[in-house]
């Protein structure tokens, strides 16, 4: 890079958006991504410029650099016009930020002008006057800032884009009618809105909602701000006040002649300072070596990977209006993928020996290992199908709407019998067995080059997490032991050393490597009885901790277990909190068919109500799972006379035999059949 050249210089931000340049985000830059402490943190920075020291003068406040590369005219349109192509490699956010705070004060001006124009008090004709020509004046000011349509007819509209723009929901879909003015502002309101209501299948990408996120929390701020302000001429002072500090941030704007050079500058800056998630360095690395092939493509598939972990899910309870507070919840960890997948592959930290996979080194591992086009080719091509199966591990709702299936035409109506052993290891709050998992999905859904079909069949599959569900219930539900005593990467190594030996595609060589890997799931299987041994778990022991379970509060805050809900809703379960899931859990492995009204919601029955004592209602010993309508048929009659009524709705009479009287020793004698049971069927290993 002796060629690189670089100019700089300090901008303010009405310098930076004059005329003669179009900016946008390259392919390899992140989405926009500023939470609501870095909106409100902006905003302190402007409320604390000084206008007027007192000399005469403005004191402006620097807000960091700007760093971009020339990428010439797009066309002859452009080139007439003079409008060059500028991406932005370092500030985005900030620029980004800084055009969504000139849309909201925009369009809160704009408000507050219509607000004048509806006054007919005659009194105050003149003083509105004087308000309407400076509210006018600002606003066409920050218009003209933002999209110079008249100027540019002939070329593309000069703002900020933000890139992605092959995606049919990126940023700058939400960007772009924010900088257009109220209506446009309204429009994407209303689209975000749309698309997380109940029932809607289209979920929003993150970064999307985080642009108008911004745009909501500025305008709310001026509207709060205004309130307080009684006087017109104050409100219209306060505006151009709030636009003039604006206009007093400075970059330091940073111009370099190539991509190669902003590159190095990009990664040089991000690299160790840990703004940057270990995917953004990953994309940005594959843009970089790929830059000359389609971008489009590797960046919206891209997003549909980020998509895929990050699992977007709206909190419908936090809604406060129509346009109401969202949350995000990350369904998977992105490191973690990243890291099982360069497991699985067999991919280097470095090229000289093999260190252990961490967050801190794993970037590292992806830029040494995908080296060429070539073999970004091949991770490009696996990655999508690769982070579905890997969020399944976490996630076993997600097949619903995964698409997955196995190659092996025996088992691709059965992929959906994971689901259940899964699902208990989520409601255990189990997450240590996740790359494990992540393996043995790959074994029994993709097809092994050379043998046609997977290594594994489903019913291996299954039957090992049965057996990591059975284990995981004992160990941690029942005796609350701790999970990181279980070395699942030993046996994830064993797996892939065994899958990294060449065979050709020799049927001998596949067979042998498959009896090979069933060795290692026995192994594992005779690992976790061993544990169970040294912990002293028997029969015993089971059930001494079984017929302590209970419903009641004390008990239930011991440990807080995952609800999965939409698990025990598919299963006919009503809403649970955490403290009730692990009972349901276990009851329902009693009762797995319940009778009684279609479409009924499944609760708690307490056989011995609790309205004639909560310690004595509680023990799991009068549990049982009944419909909600039927349960509230019964709550109201004495025990004698729903007895009978409920011994039809058991999963398995022999098991619970209700005596005439129903008592606390009644219970106990219950609940040790059910220990019984549970240990030596039910939860066997």
């Amino acid at each position: 890079m002796s060629d690189m050249k670089i100019e700089s210089k300090i901008l303010r931000v009405d310098e930076f958006l004059k005329d003669g340049y179009f900016y946008e985000i390259p392919d390899f830059q992140r989405p926009y991504s500023w939470k609501d402490g870095n909106l409100d943190d902006f905003i302190k920075d402007i409320e604390n410029i000084v206008v007027n020291d007192g000399k005469g003068g403005n004191v402006p406040h620097f807000m960091g650099s700007i760093i971009s590369y020339e990428n010439g005219f797009k066309d002859r349109a452009s080139q007439e016009a003079g409008t060059k192509r500028r991406c932005i490699v370092d500030g985005q956010q900030r620029i980004t930020t800084t055009l969504i705070l000139l849309s909201a004060l925009r369009d809160i001006a704009y408000i507050t002008l219509n607000n004048l124009t509806e006054i007919s008090d005659p009194e105050k004709s003149t003083e509105n006057e004087k308000g309407i020509k400076k509210l006018n004046k600002l606003i066409n000011e920050i218009d003209d800032q933002l999209h110079p349509e008249s100027k540019f007819t002939s070329v593309e509209h000069r703002y900020i884009k933000l890139g992605y723009h092959s995606s049919a929901v990126d940023d700058s879909m939400a960007l772009e009618p924010l900088l257009k003015g109220m209506d446009g502002a309204n429009r994407a309101w209303q689209d975000i809105h749309e698309s997380i209501l109940p029932g809607s299948k289209t979920r929003k990408k993150f970064s999307r909602l985080k642009v108008v996120n911004a745009y909501k929390r500025f305008f709310d701020y001026f509207t709060k701000e205004l309130s307080e302000l009684e006087v017109i001429d104050d409100k219209v002072a306060y505006l151009h006040d709030f636009k003039l500090k604006i206009s007093l941030l400075e970059y330091v704007d940073i111009l370099l002649n190539n991509f190669e050079a902003a590159y190095s500058i990009f990664m040089t800056l991000n690299d160790r300072g840990m703004d940057l998630t270990n995917s953004d360095l990953i994309k940005s690395h594959i843009s970089r070596k790929t830059r000359n092939n389609t971008l489009g493509n590797l960046d919206r598939q891209w997003k549909n990977v980020m998509d895929i972990l990050r699992g977007f899910y709206a909190d419908y309870q936090n809604m406060s209006n129509e346009y109401g507070a969202l949350t995000n919840e990350q369904v998977v960890s992105e490191d973690n993928f990243f890291i099982a997948y360069a497991r699985v592959h067999g991919f280097e930290v470095s090229q000289e020996s093999k260190k252990t996979l961490t967050p801190k080194n794993i970037f590292r591992c992806y830029e040494n290992s995908l080296s060429s086009a070539e073999k970004i080719d091949v991770f490009m091509a696996s990655v999508e199908k690769e982070a579905k199966i890997f969020r399944l591990s976490y996630d076993p709702n997600f097949y619903q709407d995964s698409d997955l299936s196995a190659d092996d035409k025996d088992s691709k109506n059965n992929l959906g019998k994971v689901v259940e052993p899964l699902s208990a290891l989520k409601i255990l709050n189990i997450k240590q067995h996740a790359v494990f998992a992540y393996l043995l999905l790959r074994l029994c859904i993709n097809e092994h080059e050379g043998h046609g079909k997977p290594l594994l069949k489903i019913s291996d599959v299954v039957s090992m997490f049965k057996k990591l569900e059975n284990f995981h219930f004992q160990y941690n539900g029942l005796f609350k032991l701790p999970t990181n005593k279980v070395d699942y990467n030993r046996f994830v190594g064993k797996i892939i050393n065994k899958l990294m030996e060449d065979d050709n595609g020799e049927m001998d060589l596949i067979n042998k490597k498959i009896g090979a890997i069933k060795k290692v799931l026995k192994e594992m299987t005779g690992y976790l009885n061993n544990i169970l041994d040294e912990r002293g778990v028997d029969a015993d022991k089971f059930t001494e901790k079984f017929i302590s379970l209970s419903y009641s509060k004390e008990s239930r805050k011991q440990k807080k277990y995952s609800t999965n809900q939409d698990y025990l809703e598919n299963k006919g379960f009503e809403p649970v909190g955490k403290d009730n899931s692990f009972i349901v859990y276990i009851l329902s492995k009693y009762q797995p068919q319940i009778n009684g009204k279609p479409g009924d919601y499944v609760n708690i029955e307490h056989i011995y109500p609790r309205s004639k004592g909560k310690e004595l209602a509680d023990p799991i010993g009068n549990l049982m799972l009944l419909h909600k309508t039927i349960n509230e048929e019964l709550s109201n009659k004495e025990v004698k006379d729903k007895l009978d009524e409920l011994k039809t709705y058991y999963g398995n009479p022999a098991f619970f035999n209700i005596s005439e009287e129903w008592n606390p020793k009644n219970f106990e004698e219950r609940a040790r059949k059910m220990a019984e049971h549970g240990y030596s069927v039910i939860w066997k290993i």
